[in-house]
């Protein structure tokens, strides 16, 4: 068994530099555990949405030591990518709670608060005025509330059904429409 010796935070991104990725090679399964086991106890996520991130992460340190926006460090290597993985870890979690809110409006359109002026027994009156509201909608909105809301399509669905280029541009678009629906009613 080949025994590597450890080289210092400075050898590495000087390696790096020098388009060596030996040295990259060397830290990326070095802080793996260590990374896994404290975006555990720190945030709420699977096992790979973690890695996934710790990939990003390192791709990012990366890309950074390439591109000269680090040539020296203040702190560990392994600290610089726990913080790049941290920034990562908490948009994602940021990211979550927005769409996990988005998604709710759907059934308060149907349900809930926006239409409380009606009764709980005119549930399809409130449906009816949903769907007319709707009409009042663009077709891409309409398609993609109706899509989303009665027919249960997730987002990667909805973005092959209507031809978007990105699942992103689909809720910011979603979102938009919803808050036209929202003014109307």
């Amino acid at each position: 068994m080949k025994v590597v010796p450890k080289i210092t935070d400075t050898e590495i991104i000087s390696s790096i530099q020098a388009g060596n990725q030996d040295a990259l090679r060397q830290i990326y399964p070095e802080y793996r555990g260590a990374f896994l086991n404290w975006a555990r106890r720190q945030f709420d996520c699977d096992d790979s949405d973690i890695m996934d991130v710790y990939q990003d992460a390192m791709i990012v340190f990366y890309k950074n030591i390439v591109q000269g926006k680090i040539t020296e460090l203040q702190s560990s290597i392994k600290t610089y990518i726990f913080g790049i993985g941290r920034n990562l870890l908490l948009k994602n979690y940021a990211k979550r709670q927005r769409t996990q809110r988005v998604e709710n409006i759907g059934e308060d359109l149907v349900t809930g608060a926006d239409l409380s002026i009606f009764s709980k027994e005119d549930s399809d009156h409130k449906r009816a005025l949903v769907k007319q509201l709707l009409g009042q909608l663009g077709e891409k909105c309409q398609r993609i509330l109706i899509l989303f809301y009665y027919h249960r399509y997730s987002m990667e669905s909805i973005q092959k059904e209507l031809g978007y280029n990105h699942v992103d541009v689909v809720r910011s678009r979603k979102l938009k429409c919803i808050k036209q629906l929202r003014k109307l009613i």
